[in-house]
């Protein structure tokens, strides 16, 4: 509903086949599950993202399509 159809494209197929699976990391050392207290940002950096935080648990992570670069 509030994506690009280039977005529902490339991603819906292979979630709803279940070839994909999404991944969920809310829950942070100091502020558990409550998404209001979460300090993990994240920051354009040209073509990438810098990723800055900590999580707990992240959901189906070890089941999870995409790929972190950590240096």
């Amino acid at each position: 509903r509030f994506a690009s159809d280039e977005l529902k494209q490339r991603y819906l197929p292979k979630s709803c086949s279940g070839e994909w699976f999404g991944c969920l990391g809310v829950t942070e050392p100091h502020a558990g599950s409550d998404v209001a207290s979460i300090l993990t940002k994240a920051v354009k950096d040209g073509d990438d993202y810098i990723i800055n935080g900590s999580k707990t648990f992240i959901t189906n992570s070890s089941h999870g399509s995409c790929t972190l670069s950590v240096p």
